[in-house]
Formats: C-alpha cells, structure tokens, sequence
C-alpha cells in the first residue's frame, strides 16, 4: 500500500526527511539495497520508482507466504 503526500518525503538524495534513514523500499531498516539499480539514481534501494525526491512512501508490504512488513517510519 502506498501512503501518498503533498510534500516530499525523500530529500533529493532519496534519504527519508523525517528519520534520516536511508530505508530500502522493500522496509527492511538492515537492507543494503534488493532492487536492481535504479536508472535515475543509480540506487539499489528504489523499488519501482527513484526515492529521490519522491512525494509518497510504502506503508505496507505484502509478501509472498502472507506476511505482511508496515513502515515503522511512518510520522
């Protein structure tokens, strides 16, 4: 599920502005990047679109199996 804003949530280096945190989008707080690498950033930490700059977070993700992972860095 996404949680859409009317403000940035990234910064332009794709770094949440609330914590600081480089989160990957798959919400894992220890992840160094699953994703192939972003074709804007270069990131292996965007999912289907850059963080950089981006306006709307993941609140939730549903995985394979049932689990569910939420945002813990939702403000």
């Amino acid at each position: 599920q996404i949680l859409p804003s009317k403000n940035k949530i990234y910064d332009q280096a794709g770094v949440l502005i609330s914590s600081g945190m480089d989160l990957c989008d798959c919400l894992d707080e220890e992840c160094l990047g699953c994703f192939y690498a972003c074709k804007k950033c270069g990131s292996n930490k965007c999912g289907i679109e850059c963080r950089c700059d981006r306006k709307w977070l993941y609140e939730q993700i549903e995985v394979e199996g049932g689990a569910v992972i939420r945002n813990r860095h939702l403000s």
